[in-house]
């Protein structure tokens, strides 16, 4: 049986846990010396906590049942080595991201795979929860408008589309607010496309304001003012390898935030 799992990793030190978490998963080995606890459970994976020498990790085992998931990866990568690659990629192209350490690929029949994806845990808060605290300073709000600008100008030189840019989908790492860095931690849905084209830059940009605005609306948060986007869009450009043009990208993205709003809140504007 054994012959039929394939595992993905760069150290070798790494061989003994990809072991022993095999045990565990495929063949119930209850007597692990790993305590691996259950933090989440859906119908397409589950997601488990654990410590091995000292560092933490979480471990996500995806288990498609879809029967357009199935056929999907007969013509793709599964699931845990296709994350595992783009955090690989990402970390490649000097974006703040997860540590991949290990991708599993267990192969049933045929048409059946199973897979498992581990990453090392990141201390820190989500940005949603680090925004739940009280109100950050200006200094704060701006710095994180600039690492997104940054993360953001990276993903885009490097051909990456972001599908799912939620707050809760990035870290803040670090306990001194003077010294915050923003890291992503789901990569799930990112995906690495053969091109990029002005209109893919502008799709991403409003996807993830459409989405910010969301998540602000949600913590009855203020939105960004017209500064906020054209500081970002600023930043985000000075690093970007595309000749893009500010106005045309604000105009864009202020028409857009400003249907998002009415949609959010009916006809009342918190801010815009």
């Amino acid at each position: 049986m054994e012959n039929d799992i394939a595992v993905y990793c760069e150290k070798k030190e790494y061989l003994d846990l990809s072991r022993k978490i095999i045990r565990f998963i495929w063949y119930t080995d209850l007597e692990s010396d790993i305590f691996f606890e259950l933090v989440q459970d859906t119908h397409k994976s589950k997601v488990y906590r654990f410590s091995h020498d000292k560092t933490n990790y979480y471990l996500k085992y995806y288990t498609p049942i879809a029967f357009n998931k199935i056929i999907k990866n007969q013509f793709r990568e599964i699931e845990a080595l296709r994350h595992y690659n783009t955090a690989r990629g990402l970390q490649s192209a000097g974006i703040p991201s997860v540590n991949p350490v290990l991708a599993i690929i267990k192969k049933n029949n045929l048409f059946y795979k199973e897979s498992i994806l581990v990453m090392e845990e990141i201390e820190g808060l989500t940005l949603e929860d680090y925004l739940r605290k009280p109100r950050p300073a200006d200094n704060i709000k701006n710095e994180i408008i600039k690492q997104f600008a940054g993360i953001y100008a990276k993903l885009i030189n490097n051909k990456y589309l972001h599908q799912d840019p939620m707050f809760c989908n990035f870290m803040i790492k670090g306990k001194d607010e003077d010294s915050i860095e923003i890291v992503l931690i789901d990569v799930d849905n990112i995906y690495k496309l053969p091109f990029f084209t002005k209109r893919m830059i502008v799709y991403s940009l409003v996807k993830f304001n459409n989405l910010v605005l969301y998540d602000l609306n949600n913590l009855n948060l203020q939105y960004p003012d017209e500064e906020d986007i054209k500081y970002f869009i600023r930043k985000m450009l000075e690093e970007c390898n595309h000749s893009l043009n500010e106005r045309e990208l604000l105009d864009t993205i202020l028409k857009k935030s400003a249907k998002r709003i009415v949609e959010l809140n009916g006809n009342k504007y918190k801010q815009i």
